[in-house]
């Protein structure tokens, strides 16, 4: 076996010295921040409604404060904010369920409820050994100065996406009270409800290694979608533990590196940049995102595709917007201004193939003139969290559009107004969707410093200078599901042959220089 060159080990090895921290993709699967890309208790078809179940693990033998946010689907605005803490070696889980309301059952919100005695600020109601807590309209309330025009009530709180970003590592008496005692309880949650502000000699740097698991469940379906988590590494060498009142501990905090380190085309791509949130963003950024779908008759299936957006709402607002994004931050779930023709959010292509190699543009339109761009048919992208459903006229499509038809997503905003047109006679296949693509006007870059570099794999050559990253920071993935309807079961009358996966986006990046 080869050694690897010595002088390759050397380059690679300082240029990343030259930042003790820069933000990552974890490869493993651990890091100090996790995005949760979707969480929903919508109702999807028949009306059964959907739970989310989560889980946050610390692998570490330290006691930690933690953020946890969640945040709606159509403008991510917070919905949750709480602190977790979380003792030594610990997991915490929680479920999502739905609230209705008994006048409405679609205009309902959202609760958190957890069996955990781990401690969280503020702390939870809890009765009969069940903590629980509602989800809040206040962040984009009517009459709260908040609002942006996208809904003011508490069913907008049923889909999104959520933040968990490490604060700090406990020590001395915070750290002895989240600690739990042998009967499996922490030794003295009032001491957190006690002192709103840690004091700082109890409080150090991050240390990572937290993961977590997402699932979406639908008990009346006999459905269970596993989704994928996305762990952000190195962020932090810098505590900033915050009181739950107080919004700071974000991809923004200025004790984040702005540097990002990404491998991609045979480079290693050490960048620095203006801000923090522009690190996170850069590992992030895609140019193509890639699933596949299955839309078999035989096995009525069907398919939704989940695109989430975790920093658009750092970029956009109504009126404005910077590069990556390329519009204001304007939520329809038809991506089109209501009253007019006028489209909102980001331009993306979409293509689809089948399993052997025919393929179509559905929108974009390759190389040539293009028509004239039409609103009402071309994809978008209008959501910090969009769904969509692929469809090809089959009959057993749901016939209700306006929600998502595995997930009854009605935030949507995503292709086609929640809906990818796929040629009747294509069942199966994959599909294409980018940021990048002839006939899409020119979408700006998000520019690194100056003094970024980027080494070459095959040489070890070290290259200065700042780095293009063309797309959008996105995370999503795909659920398909199978039905196969009441099946013979040994010693029961019937039960349900209902099936279903979740599987997470393949991607291509563009980064400039190559």
């Amino acid at each position: 076996m080869k050694a690897r060159p010595r002088r390759l080990v050397a380059a690679i090895a300082g240029a990343l010295a030259t930042s003790a921290s820069a933000v990552s993709l974890s490869s493993d699967g651990l890091g100090q921040a996790l995005i949760f890309p979707y969480y929903t208790v919508r109702s999807s078809e028949g009306g059964n409604a959907f739970n989310t179940y989560i889980s946050i693990v610390s692998t570490t033998t330290l006691a930690k404060s933690v953020r946890v946010r969640f945040r709606e689907g159509r403008a991510a605005r917070p919905v949750l904010d709480f602190n977790l803490f979380l003792s030594p070696n610990d997991v915490w889980t929680a479920a999502v369920i739905p609230v209705e309301d008994s006048s409405d059952v679609s205009a309902g919100g959202t609760r958190l409820v957890t069996r955990d005695a781990s401690c969280t600020d503020p702390p939870f109601a809890r009765s009969e050994g069940v903590a629980s807590t509602t989800f809040s309209a206040t962040s984009y309330a009517a009459g709260s100065g908040n609002g942006d025009g996208f809904g003011t009530g508490l069913e907008r709180t049923r889909e999104g996406y959520v933040e968990v970003i490490e604060m700090a590592t406990l020590s001395g008496a915070a750290a002895a009270a989240v600690s739990l005692t042998s009967a499996g309880v922490p030794n003295n949650c009032g001491y957190i409800h006690a002192n709103p502000t840690i004091p700082s000699r109890m409080l150090t740097a991050p240390t990572g290694q937290l993961s977590g698991t997402g699932t979406l469940i639908n008990v009346a379906n006999g459905r269970d979608f596993a989704i994928p988590v996305t762990a952000l590494a190195n962020l932090s060498l810098y505590q900033f533990h915050r009181h739950y009142s107080d919004p700071y501990p974000g991809f923004f905090a200025n004790e984040i590196d702005p540097v990002s380190v990404v491998v991609a085309n045979g480079q290693v791509y050490r960048s620095v940049w203006e801000y923090s949130v522009d690190a996170v963003s850069a590992v992030l950024m895609r140019h193509e995102w890639l699933a596949e779908y299955v839309l078999d008759n035989d096995t009525s299936s069907l398919t939704d595709l989940v695109a989430t957006l975790p920093t658009r709402h750092f970029y956009v607002d109504a009126t404005r917007f910077t590069p990556p994004f390329s519009a204001p931050g304007i939520w329809d779930a038809a991506c089109v201004q209501s009253g007019s023709p006028q489209a909102l959010g980001e331009d993306i292509a979409f293509a689809f193939f089948n399993r052997e190699e025919r393929a179509a543009v559905a929108d974009g339109c390759g190389a040539g003139v293009c028509p004239p761009p039409d609103p009402l048919l071309d994809a978008r992208h209008c959501a910090a969290a969009g769904v969509a459903s692929l469809r090809n006229g089959s009959i057993h499509m749901p016939g209700d559009t306006t929600r998502t038809a595995v997930l009854g997503s009605t935030t949507r905003g995503f292709l086609r107004g929640g809906i990818g047109n796929v040629a009747s006679p294509f069942q199966n296949g994959w599909v294409l969707i980018g940021a990048l693509a002839a006939g899409l006007p020119p979408r700006a870059p998000l520019m690194s410093l100056p003094s970024s570099i980027r080494v070459d794999l095959a040489s070890g050559q070290v290259i200065p200078g700042a780095h293009a990253f063309s797309g959008l920071p996105v995370i999503g993935f795909s659920v398909r599901t199978f039905s196969n309807g009441t099946l013979s079961c040994a010693g029961a009358p019937g039960c349900q042959g209902n099936y279903g996966g979740a599987f997470e986006f393949k991607y291509r990046r563009s980064i400039f220089p190559p």
